[in-house]
């Protein structure tokens, strides 16, 4: 047996280390690739889900040459014991509290070492996953570093090793209830999980059908009518639209650059490493596109605000506070003509005073 430390300080660390978050400061690659437990980016795959995958494979190779021997083939219930035996050890919780590690058989480590091999490759310059690299749109090399390699690929085992081995005194079900799907290891959906799938749909519709039954019985408004003429034809630049409007084409160019960063960022899904043949990832990578694109919103929304603030100063009222405070309904007017729109809203522009 192989004892792997696994305390609560070495998780610590493995998650606070750059290659956690796949960005280390000596390298360009900022951002993300894949996801750990369904978190993360999605071009390249789940990691949790793929180390299960490869070291459950791994360990089934292993164990079937074993059970093999001199013998060239194996019956159908050698098979099926090879795959109990495999299913049984990775689902066994051999972590002990005391010494903080997590005993492992050698068969066992032989396959986490092919594994984290693949990965420490997968992250580096191996040439023989470069296809494999241009699928999950990262650069080669992304991670240089052979230390945050090494302890990227510790964090992606205990990703695994928590989402299939079983918890205390609950056997065939894992810290994470059994996810990501894996049938190798027994990693199928458990009742109590179906269970509250179906009552969670249940109760979503019964508080729609609620909300309709409450609200069938409501007068319903009178129905707004088209006016004669565009309202908007006769009017007149006040102050403070003239104060804001170099902030909506900035606002209106950041967005357009947040959406033209997404069109790059989803195309990477298609190209891997290129813009409809253009090696655009060499400039600009995946990771660097991805996050503009998320990020920009912070950057508009920021400008929407200094606008608001350049109107109130300019016209004397914040364009927020009006949109909501300056809003005024003319009941008798609606009350008296039936024809007439259902309210009027005015947006008052007020000089500074009282």
């Amino acid at each position: 047996m192989k004892a792997t430390s696994c305390t609560r300080a070495s998780r610590s660390s493995w998650a606070s280390k750059p290659g956690f978050r796949l960005a280390g400061s000596n390298s360009a690659q900022s951002g993300a690739f894949g996801t750990v437990w369904g978190h993360g980016a999605y071009v390249a795959p789940d990691w949790s889900a793929d180390w299960l995958h490869r070291e459950a494979v791994a360990l089934t190779a292993i164990r079937t040459d074993a059970q093999r021997g001199a013998s060239n083939t194996l019956s159908d219930g050698d098979l099926a014991a090879v795959q109990t035996r495999v299913r049984d050890e990775m689902r066994r919780n051999t972590y002990d509290e005391t010494s903080g590690t997590v005993k492992v058989s050698k068969e066992r480590a032989q396959a986490i070492r092919e594994v984290a091999d693949h990965y420490d490759g997968l992250f580096g310059t191996d040439p023989k996953l470069a296809k494999l690299r241009d699928q999950y749109a990262m650069t080669e090399g992304a991670l240089p570093d052979a230390e945050n390699r090494k302890a990227l690929t510790a964090f992606f085992f205990w990703s695994a090793w928590a989402a299939t081995t079983d918890r205390p005194e609950e056997p065939g079900l894992s810290y994470t209830s059994n996810w990501p799907h894996e049938p190798l290891v027994g990693n199928t959906m458990s009742t109590s999980a179906a269970m509250w799938s179906m009552a969670s749909i249940i109760l979503l519709l019964a508080g729609i059908a609620a909300m309709l039954w409450l609200h069938k019985g409501d007068a319903h408004e009178l129905e707004a009518q088209v006016p004669a003429a565009d309202p908007l034809l006769g009017a007149k630049a006040t102050p403070s639209m003239k104060a804001t409007r170099k902030y909506f084409f900035i606002v209106i160019a950041l967005m357009l650059l947040q959406i033209g960063m997404g069109a790059i960022t989803a195309h990477y899904a298609v190209e891997g490493q290129a813009f409809f043949g253009l090696p655009l990832a060499q400039i600009l990578p995946y990771t660097v596109s991805r996050t503009i694109h998320t990020q920009i919103g912070v950057f508009w929304i920021a400008v929407v605000r200094q606008g608001a603030e350049a109107a109130e100063a300019g016209g004397g009222r914040s364009v927020l506070r009006a949109g909501v405070r300056g809003a005024r309904v003319d009941r008798d007017r609606l009350a008296g003509h039936a024809a007439a729109p259902r309210c009027r809203l005015q947006l008052l522009d007020r000089q500074p005073g009282p």
